[in-house]
């Protein structure tokens, strides 16, 4: 657990400063195409560029600004915050088996809920499958099979 998030903090730290980055490549660009259109209007106005030329590289610097505010408006409102969706979750899975004998029978239902989906009874058994992320370790026993490749340090078997 400690290993993890460690690990998805570095992970979204990088992607904050990547997503900082590109945002402000795209700022400058869209200040730089304001600027352009603002003096070419002027020229445009003073009669020094011609009406074709004017409307032309307007509506091309205009479709580039709406192409850039579409962009800066997905990264402002991308997520971010993984581990802290993450983590919470982990935490309460590793914890599930000792706490579930404790817990009242609405914070079962509860727990059951999140982890469930579609939980019904036929023939006199539940049948259910796993919400996901849940859904990914079903059947999963050993880690070989989340593994690549050889373990990193082999251990004779026991």
């Amino acid at each position: 657990m400690q290993w993890t998030d460690e690990e998805l903090r570095k992970t979204e730290a990088e992607g904050v400063k990547v997503k900082e980055t590109q945002l402000l490549t795209i700022k400058r660009r869209f200040k730089e195409i304001e600027k352009r259109l603002s003096e070419a209007c002027d020229r445009y106005l003073d009669g020094k560029i011609p009406e074709d030329i004017w409307k032309s590289k307007s509506k091309q610097w205009q479709e580039e600004k709406a192409a850039l505010q579409s962009q800066l408006t997905t990264l402002e409102l991308e997520n971010t915050g993984t581990q802290n969706r993450l983590i919470p979750l982990m935490d309460m899975a590793s914890k599930a088996s000792t706490h579930f004998d404790s817990m009242n029978s609405d914070e079962k239902r509860e727990l059951m809920n999140l982890v469930l989906s579609n939980p019904q009874i036929k023939n006199g058994s539940l049948c259910y499958d796993f919400r996901f992320p849940f859904s990914m370790f079903v059947g999963i026993s050993h880690l070989e099979k989340w593994r690549g490749g050889r373990d990193s340090n082999p251990r004779p078997s026991a």
